[in-house]
């Protein structure tokens, strides 16, 4: 099965509306492999425009920039290419 690609990623942080957003593959890699740190306010978006969130994610096969991953159900990253 082909990997998600991930190119984008967002999240808002107050009840403002205030939001931090990354098109960066480093950013996303790093909140993305942060699942402990995970919240409902993040939203992912792949190469073809769709939006995920992080219940979304798990089981997947995940690329971002040139890393390749997968997320078990226990929320654990599974490297298939570490970058």
């Amino acid at each position: 099965m082909k990997p998600i690609k991930i190119v984008y990623y967002e999240e808002t942080l107050d009840n403002w509306g205030r939001k931090e957003a990354s098109e960066k593959p480093e950013q996303i890699l790093t909140v993305i492999t942060d699942t402990e740190n995970w919240s409902d306010d993040m939203k992912f978006e792949t190469s073809t425009g769709e939006s995920l969130f992080t219940d979304d994610l798990v089981g997947q096969t995940i690329q971002v920039g040139e890393a390749v991953f997968s997320i078990d159900d226990d929320e654990n990253i599974n490297w298939i290419k570490k970058v």
